[in-house]
């Protein structure tokens, strides 16, 4: 990450500081992911991907949610799904799912389920590798909230 930091090549540089933050994330690591994503914003202003971007807010959002700060990540996590634009399904895909994993965690559970529909419904014409996780949160979710005969459908 050192390296790329050097580098002119601001989107591989702002993909590893993502790559690694969602590593920390996934580990219980909020602070190491918020300080990660805070090194690479700019790479990722400067790639000029908006979809990026919206990545890095959503993964902040879901830092911050781990962290207890529910009102502020439910808030960041709204702003970036207002924008996501939908051309890219894939990857818009896992930006609603990013978003849903914030709802979830802030006990937002209506609010998740309604995103990862909205996951699946742009994941599901194209072969990726996020469906399979957001499908099986949104089964999960369903279930729990006694809607059975869903769960099982999804």
């Amino acid at each position: 990450m050192a390296t790329l930091d050097l580098t002119d090549h601001t989107r591989y540089g702002a993909r590893a500081h993502e790559l690694m933050a969602g590593v920390a994330l996934e580990r219980g690591d909020a602070a190491g992911a918020l300080a990660l994503l805070d090194a690479g914003a700019p790479l990722a202003a400067q790639a000029g991907e908006p979809l990026q971007e919206i990545v890095f807010r959503l993964e902040r959002a879901r830092a911050l949610a781990l962290l207890g700060r529910s009102a502020e990540a439910a808030a960041l996590a709204t702003g970036a799904t207002a924008s996501i634009p939908e051309t890219d399904a894939v990857r818009a895909g896992r930006c609603y799912g990013l978003a849903a994993d914030v709802f979830l965690t802030t006990g937002d559970r209506s609010q998740a389920i309604d995103l990862y529909g909205r996951a699946e419904a742009l994941l599901d014409a194209v072969p990726n590798q996020y469906r399979l996780g957001i499908l099986s949160r949104l089964a999960e979710l369903l279930e729990a909230e006694g809607r059975t005969d869903e769960a099982l459908a999804v």
